[in-house]
């Protein structure tokens, strides 16, 4: 996978080349496959907690502005 990030203000561009370094037999792919899937709803749950914490603090900060 390539990618590349370019800071708008200085237009410097950087890039990296991702590449698998060990490849991973298929018993492995599913074990984390349905691990993912057993732990998806604690991940959402997670997910809503984190987007309410950053909802109050965008809120919290706006307030102190005002």
């Amino acid at each position: 996978m390539n990618v590349s990030a370019k800071d708008m203000a200085t237009q410097k561009e950087q890039r990296i080349t991702i590449s698998g370094s060990t490849s991973l037999d298929k018993n492995e792919i599913d074990r984390m496959i349905s691990d993912a899937e057993r732990h998806s709803a604690e991940d959402k749950v997670r997910r809503e907690a984190v987007e309410v914490r950053n909802t109050a603090d965008s809120l919290s900060y706006s307030l102190e502005r005002t």
